[in-house]
């Protein structure tokens, strides 16, 4: 504090003038200077304020426009999730249509390629797995996996489309509603020429369990023959009574008299002197064959057998009409 010397008031040794007599004080000129000058070194630079992130859900009238016309029905539901995710294009919430119809929601959403792909996954994933359990789980995991990440596949299908759509001219409008939208017919069409297309496949390629006439000539009447193939006259080829669960087995058996136009066949595992019922089914036969060949287990298409020994039976209309025992080990 410092003393006004005309008022002798009390001051502030900073203040230029004095608060009681307006008296100008000795020394203002450099306080005053002292002031701003200190003031200036303490003042922060001034810095041009930063650009908000940029948010990947959102999207210009122009570009939202463009998605109503592509998305079609139910585009507010779709509009909903993308806008909620910061990142459409990788997540954007649980689709159960998705999870549910799998690939028949692909095809109605006009993703064909996607939907050909995961269809011919179903398929062939059990020629390569030979796991039940594995196969199902795996098949799950697909529609999870749809469940999870449809709503951003879809995105990404559509921003890509319209993109497509820009490199023409014409109504953009008219273009895109023609791209995207929904399409049941196609998809169910889709779907219905790839199972008509597996059909043919696995006639040609793995005739499971189709009855062809023999003109095998060995053997005594009722009488099974096993082996590891079957030659263009229907002779069981690679004959014996042990395979590997990765061999097909193919059976010929003579029954000395036409039987009908059916017949069962019963396999058993033996364990520990027991039988268990392990597998049965009924095989269609011409009613005027007496003898028959053919897959027993295809092991590109069928459950893999346990390892063990197995008991094969073929009952008739009359009974028992023979029996052989076999084994699979690893």
């Amino acid at each position: 504090m410092k003393q006004c010397p005309a008022c002798e008031i009390p001051v502030s040794k900073r203040a230029s003038f004095c608060h009681s007599c307006g008296e100008r004080l000795a020394g203002s000129d450099e306080n005053t200077s002292h002031v701003e000058t200190d003031h200036s070194s303490h003042e922060a630079p001034l810095s041009p304020p930063a650009e908000p992130a940029a948010s990947h859900s959102s999207a210009t009238p122009d570009e939202k426009e463009e998605l109503d016309a592509f998305v079609g029905k139910n585009q507010s539901y779709y509009f909903d999730r993308w806008e909620q995710s910061d990142d459409p294009s990788r997540t954007a919430g649980w689709n159960w249509a998705a999870f549910f119809l799998s690939v028949f929601w692909l095809g109605y959403r006009k993703m064909y390629g996607l939907m050909i792909l995961v269809m011919a996954v179903n398929y062939f994933l059990p020629f390569f797995v030979r796991s039940e359990l594995l196969v199902f789980v795996l098949l799950i995991s697909i529609s999870i996996f749809l469940g999870l990440r449809g709503n951003a596949i879809y995105y990404r299908h559509a921003k890509k489309k319209i993109g497509d759509t820009h490199k023409v001219t014409g109504d953009i409008r008219a273009d895109l509603a023609r791209a995207g939208g929904t399409n049941l017919w196609k998809a169910l069409g889709i779907f219905a020429i790839f199972v008509v297309a597996v059909f043919i496949l696995e006639e040609v390629l793995y005739p499971h369990q189709s009855a062809v006439e023999s003109t095998f000539s060995g053997g005594d009447l009722n009488t099974i023959v096993m082996g590891t193939g079957m030659d263009a006259d229907a002779a069981i080829t690679g004959q014996k009574t042990t395979f590997s669960p990765l061999e097909n087995i193919f059976i010929n058996v003579s029954f000395g008299e036409t039987v009908g136009s059916n017949f069962d066949i019963y396999i058993s595992k033996m364990e520990q002197g027991s039988t268990l019922m392990y597998d049965q089914w009924t095989t269609d036969i011409n009613p005027t064959w007496d003898n028959i060949s053919f897959v027993l287990y295809d092991s590109y298409y069928d459950p893999i057998f346990e390892e063990g020994e197995y008991l094969l039976q073929i009952f008739t209309k009359d009974g028992l009409a023979g029996e052989q025992t076999f084994t699979v080990r690893y």
